[in-house]
This record gives C-alpha cells, structure tokens and sequence, in this order.
C-alpha cells in the first residue's frame, strides 16, 4: 500500500493559473503571429541559416503552462530559407526563378569543386547529385521553364559539372552522356508524369488537380485508355502550365507503360525510365 498523503509531499504542485497568466498568454499569441512570421519572412530572401527563437510560453500557446505545469521555456526553430521556394516575375514567367535556382547552383557547384579539387570521381559526382541537382530540380513540378534560353541556362550548370567529374576531358553534352546522366529537362518531364500520375491515382495531395482531369470523347488507334482531354490555351502562361503542359506529354506516352494490370508509383516510374 502506497500512502496517498506521503505520495502527494514527494509530488511538486504546479501553480495554478491566474488572470494575469492569461493575460501574459495572450500578448505572447500576437506577439509570435505578428513579430515571429514578419521576422522569418523577411530573412527568407537574405539568408539560408535556421533562425532560432525563445518564446516563454506560459499557457496554452505551445501546450505548456496553464492550470497543469509551470511556466516554461520553449525553443522554436524555423528555416528562414532552407528551401528553394518557387518566385514569379511580374510577366508571369519563370525567368526570375532561373536566375535564382541557377545561382545557388552555380554556388554550390564552386564549393564542391573548392573543396573535393583532388577527391576521386565518384566522390565528385556524389557531390554534384546531392548538393546542385536537388537545388536545380526542387519543386520543378510546379516552376518547369519552357524558354530555350532558361533551359540551357539549366544545362550549363550540368555540362560544366561533367567536365569537373571527367578532369576537364571532352566537350559539352558528349560528357554528360559518357558518364550516363540524363539531362534536366528530360527529369524534369518525369517528375511532372509522375505527379499527374499521382493525380489520377486519387492521391490527397492532388485531389485538386484530379477533379480539373477529364477523358476525352473518343480513342484514336494509338492512344492508351488513360489519355486525358487537352485543353486549348491562348497564352503560353496557360498553355505551358504544369496541367496543360503534362498532358501533352501523358496523352504521348506508349499504351505498354499502362498495361499489365493496376499500376503502383514505382512500377510507373522504372516504366518511364526504360522509355530513353
């Protein structure tokens, strides 16, 4: 038997809540929703270093405090600019969006090469894969360039990793396409197969996109059964969107990518990579 009374001495009480703890919950609560979210936002275009913040939370702001535990302190960390967030110029293109992506890129790639000057091959092309080709394909889906010159902008960055990985042996794409890589834009054109095909597959994510996709009125001899209804743009805006551009490239793909039964992700995505 466990006494109560001895168990309650070795317990320690919370304090209880008053009114001016409420009133010190409350000016915390606009405190962060009007300086903390301003502070952030403001540093995402200046620096990618995590932002660290002390919030004495008393209440139920963060869960703590109240009529149950006593004040505590609280530490919150938010990435101002940890990720490449998609930017729009005023003529609604991706022109500004390039010009950034390929920037961190090219900084990127510098580093690896200041740093990995006399690592072996594979490390350098370990290199290249993880610290500049996720910064040029992050949120690609949405952001796809459809200009020559953004696409070659892209490249670039690409061709000159090649000739970093090869030791500065051959030219252009003929080095992309000694050491296999595939090019930007072709990855790019899978990822967006892949999300439509996501979409279709009902997923929560593109529940939105789902209910925009609608079949055709009737099947030529080469169209697969998945093939969706195209519809007309008069802008390039419109018409090289992530919806309207992916379903050009859908309704293109051979009808053996859909055959065989249902499809999972994986088995869509090593389809499309036999297709090259």
């Amino acid at each position: 038997m466990i006494d109560e009374d001895e168990d309650d001495e070795e317990m320690p009480r919370a304090p209880t809540a008053t009114a001016e703890d409420d009133e010190v919950d409350d000016d915390l609560s606009s405190y962060c929703c009007e300086n903390l979210g301003k502070s952030t936002a403001g540093n995402a275009s200046h620096s990618s270093v995590p932002v660290t913040t002390d919030i004495a939370a008393t209440g139920p702001l963060l869960g703590v405090g109240g009529s149950k535990t006593p004040c505590t302190l609280v530490r919150v960390s938010t990435y101002a600019s940890s990720l490449n967030q998609p930017t729009v110029s005023n003529k609604l293109d991706w022109e500004e969006q390039v010009t950034n992506i390929t920037r961190k890129a090219w900084k990127a790639l510098h580093f690896s090469m200041r740093i990995l000057k006399k690592s072996n091959r594979k490390s350098k092309e370990l290199a290249y894969k993880t610290l500049v080709r996720t910064i040029m394909e992050y949120g690609a889906v949405g952001w796809d360039p459809y200009r020559q010159n953004q696409i070659d902008s892209i490249e670039k960055v690409q061709r000159k990793a090649a000739k970093y990985v090869k030791m500065g042996k051959g030219h252009g794409e003929e080095i992309v396409k000694d050491l296999g890589w595939e090019l930007p834009k072709s990855r790019r054109r899978k990822t967006r197969l892949t999300a439509l095909f996501k979409a279709q597959m009902g997923h929560k994510a593109w529940t939105d996109i789902n209910a925009s996709l609608a079949t055709p009125s009737y099947l030529g001899r080469a169209d697969h059964i998945r093939k969706f209804k195209c519809r007309k743009q008069r802008t390039d805006v419109a018409k090289f969107s992530f919806v309207n551009c992916t379903i050009v490239d859908w309704n293109s793909l051979p009808a053996a990518i859909f055959q065989g039964g249902p499809l999972k992700i994986n088995t869509f995505k090593e389809r499309l990579r036999r297709l090259d």
